[in-house]
């Protein structure tokens, strides 16, 4: 067959072609000329070319002679299934070995004919009895079984189902109950309630819950108007004679809500959690010195606050308080002091939390007995003052003035330790105290991390900040003291080595001619003689977040060495103190 060079009329190019076959590129199927039909893809390629167009084209166009094709061997001629067909024929086929004449009968017919040669056994015939089956033969069975009668029902089982029942309970006598005990009585969440974790060797044993404490509450309240009595009675006023009846139900009350705040107390103990293997609940002969002398310890505790501050506020941030707080580690069951007092932090924290603002600063006055030389009668007045705490970045109060410009920061600063000096003054007046223990509140351990634009890298920040702060707000309330309560005298403790001490001591010998000393630490300086106690005012260097007292055996700072030997935890909060009284003064 002649082969030619055709021009695709779509895309223009050329292809070898036979004399009926062209190739179109574009859609890539063969077309013979002769069918004239058109391409599948008809946009692309349309077949335009005829019979005659083929054959002018092939007259203009050179031929170009074909090589004759190599001839094939003759071997080669027969090719593919007709070669095998080939070698099939050439093969001699061996003739199939003979079959034995057995093995010509297969399949089923064999064993047709091996059954037909074995002889079949007669059946053994079976038994006359065995000829009815089935149901058949259990009736018959049934029939010849002779059925016995039934006895004969006792007259009482006449009355059956939930009438013999009936007439049974009826016949048996009922045993009386034996009585309950009168704590039985009260059942449903009361019993369901669970009981406090047991706690370790020096802790209490569990007592009942919050809320069963807060019912014997409720009850007391409601026999007399116990709110009335506890308010400190103010001079001039007289007081109704109350009748006899009255006057025992009112003392019903007291010693019931006196109960309450007892159990109080050593639910509290149990939450504590201990610091690095450390002790940190307050000591347990602190419970029965308050029970003992439940009106000089508890009812005299008071609340010293700004009159410029909420009172709402102030109660809060004394009522919800942690346990301990040793370093922004909270050492207690965070579980168990949401189920018994309601609160899982401190409302101080709290506050800053949802606000963004500082709640307000207070100072908490708490007289107290002292553990001193093996025994607990020295009796001491202690105010409970709270710093500033810069000592961790957590803290409340470095995170809110830390963002003050650092030119308004030590003035702001200033004017806030003025006020903790100022509630100091107006303690020991409200008391008619004339002597005050000061310790470097706010000045130590909380400093530690204060971080002031303007502190140079070689002082430390204790150093810096006692210097630029605690230094002049208290000089400026000591002149301001000086002036108002000339009898009013001040000492020191535990800051004889600090810079706080030398500028203080300096300024006042030299503006004042006094001398101003250290009376070294707590407890050993109750033994100087300068020391009044009944006229002396103890400044505990106390926290925003804890109970008074904080981390006691395992709290190093003042404030946990003075919790170990005294009882101020148990009257330094409403907790456990339901006699707080708040004063609001000037600062």
């Amino acid at each position: 067959m002649i082969q030619t060079m055709s021009k695709h009329y779509s895309c223009g190019k050329r292809k070898k072609v036979d004399e009926y076959t062209t190739y179109h590129k574009t859609c890539e199927l063969k077309r013979k000329y002769k069918a004239t039909s058109k391409c599948k893809n008809k946009n692309k390629c349309i077949h335009k070319g005829t019979w005659k167009k083929l054959l002018k084209e092939r007259a203009s166009m050179v031929k170009t002679p074909v090589k004759p094709r190599a001839k094939l061997k003759p071997k080669a001629k027969t090719t593919g299934h007709k070669v095998k067909k080939a070698q099939k024929k050439a093969t001699p086929v061996k003739p199939r070995a003979k079959l034995k004449p057995k093995a010509k009968t297969t399949g089923h017919k064999v064993k047709k004919a091996q059954k037909k040669a074995t002889p079949v056994k007669p059946r053994a015939k079976l038994k006359p009895k065995a000829k009815t089956t089935g149901h058949k033969v259990k009736k018959a069975q049934k029939k010849a079984t002779p059925v016995k009668p039934r006895a004969k029902l006792k007259p009482k089982a006449k009355t059956t189902g939930h009438k013999v029942k009936k007439a049974q309970k009826k016949a048996t006598p009922v045993k009386p109950r034996a009585k309950s005990k009168q704590k039985a009585k009260t059942t449903g969440h009361k019993v369901k309630k669970a009981p406090v974790r047991a706690p370790a060797k020096s802790k209490p044993k569990a007592l009942p819950t919050r809320h069963k404490a807060k019912k014997v509450l409720k009850k007391a309240l409601k026999k007399a108007p116990v709110k009335a009595l506890l308010k400190s009675k103010p001079k001039g006023d007289t007081v109704k004679s109350l009748d006899s009846s009255e006057d025992d139900a009112v003392d019903k009350s007291a010693k019931s809500v006196k109960n309450v705040h007892i159990d109080y107390m050593t639910i509290l103990r149990t939450i504590y959690e201990p610091w690095h293997g450390k002790m940190t609940w307050f000591p347990e002969w602190t419970i029965e010195k308050a029970k003992k002398n439940w009106d000089q310890l508890m009812k005299e505790a008071r609340v010293f606050y700004s009159k410029n501050d909420n009172k709402h506020l102030v109660q809060q941030v004394v009522t919800q308080r942690e346990p301990a707080n040793i370093g922004m580690d909270k050492c207690y069951d965070d579980w168990k002091l949401q189920e018994y007092f309601g609160n899982d932090q401190s409302f101080y924290a709290t506050h800053y939390q949802m606000e963004g603002e500082l709640a307000p600063n207070i100072a908490v006055y708490t007289p107290t007995y002292v553990k001193y030389k093996g025994n607990t009668n020295t009796f001491i007045h202690v105010l409970n003052s709270v710093g500033y705490a810069f000592d961790n970045h957590r803290q409340a109060d470095h995170q809110y003035f830390i963002k003050k410009p650092k030119h308004n920061l030590t003035q702001e600063l200033i004017k806030k330790y003025e006020s903790i000096f100022r509630l100091m003054v107006q303690c020991a007046t409200n008391l008619d105290l004339t002597k005050i223990v000061v310790s470097l509140v706010g000045g130590d351990s909380f400093a530690s991390a204060y971080d002031h634009p303007e502190k140079p890298d070689s002082e430390d920040p204790r150093d810096y900040f006692q210097r630029t702060v605690w230094a002049p707000a208290f000089l400026t309330v000591y002149k301001e003291a000086l002036k108002s309560y000339k009898e009013l005298e001040w000492k020191f403790m535990g800051a004889a080595t600090s810079t706080a001490f030398a500028i203080v001591k300096a300024s006042i010998k030299k503006a004042y001619n006094k001398n101003i000393s250290d009376l070294g630490f707590f407890p050993s300086l109750l033994d100087d003689p300068w020391v009044s106690k009944p006229k002396t005012l103890f400044i505990n260097a106390w926290d925003p977040h804890s109970v008074p007292g904080n981390g006691n055996e395992a709290d190093p700072s003042l404030d946990g060495r003075i919790g170990r030997i005294t009882n101020i935890a148990v009257n330094g909060t409403p907790m456990t103190n339901p006699h707080m009284k708040y004063i609001a003064v000037k600062v």
